[in-house]
């Protein structure tokens, strides 16, 4: 009888939890006609002429509810790999809010994932370390979001939280930053620290342009 009760309460809890997600993706699609800008200069997020790393942009798009760069961090010795990176931010909820990965051309589905706690500047940073392992090629993916100012890995559910605030003020924008490496397994480990310093200037650059 007891474990009737116990699964009943745990079905109960995860149908209200549905619930709860449900109105409050009901709620921002509602919302998502009044935007709350938090950036002081949107547009600078996405340009990259005073980026502190050697960077090229291959592609930029600036639209009013998405705005986005790709790009290839350079190497900086002959037997470095090019590394892609994007940075992009959004009001309305994207693929790439739930599944990360996505967001960074290569295999998309991880083998596993670690979380390396970062302090920048002051800011504590959580970077999500994300696997993809094969024979012959391992691909790591580094990503943070910021939402209002701040870092964090669960975009989705602070912009969730956020959604009774936002009928009355608007949607505030979630920014995300990753960066890409496909290289044989031994090449992995000796590239961490340049993904590291990828997402350390990749933060700054976020911070001078979008600290609410």
């Amino acid at each position: 009888m007891s474990g009737g009760r116990v699964a009943s309460d745990r079905y109960a809890g995860v149908a209200i939890a549905l619930l709860v997600a449900a109105g409050a993706g009901a709620a921002l699609r509602l919302a998502e006609h009044s935007r709350s800008e938090t950036c002081a200069d949107p547009e600078a997020l996405v340009a990259l002429g005073d980026f502190d790393l050697p960077v090229r942009s291959l592609h930029s798009d600036f639209r009013v509810v998405q705005h986005r760069v790709d790009g290839l961090l350079d190497a900086e010795r002959p037997d470095e790999p090019l590394l892609p990176f994007t940075i992009r931010r959004t009001f309305t909820i994207t693929n790439w809010l739930m599944r990360p990965t996505f967001a960074l051309p290569g295999p998309r589905e991880p083998n596993s994932t670690e979380v390396h706690h970062l302090e920048i500047d002051g800011d504590p940073v959580d970077v999500a370390f994300a696997y993809t392992r094969h024979r012959d090629r391992d691909r790591l993916t580094a990503y943070t979001f910021a939402f209002d100012g701040n870092a964090t890995l669960h975009p989705l559910w602070r912009r969730m939280a956020d959604s009774p605030a936002a009928l009355l003020r608007g949607v505030r924008p979630v920014t995300y930053i990753g960066v890409a490496i496909n290289a044989h397994p031994s090449e992995i480990e000796g590239q961490k620290a340049r993904v590291l310093t990828f997402m350390e200037h990749a933060w700054r650059h976020y911070r001078e342009a979008c600290r609410p």
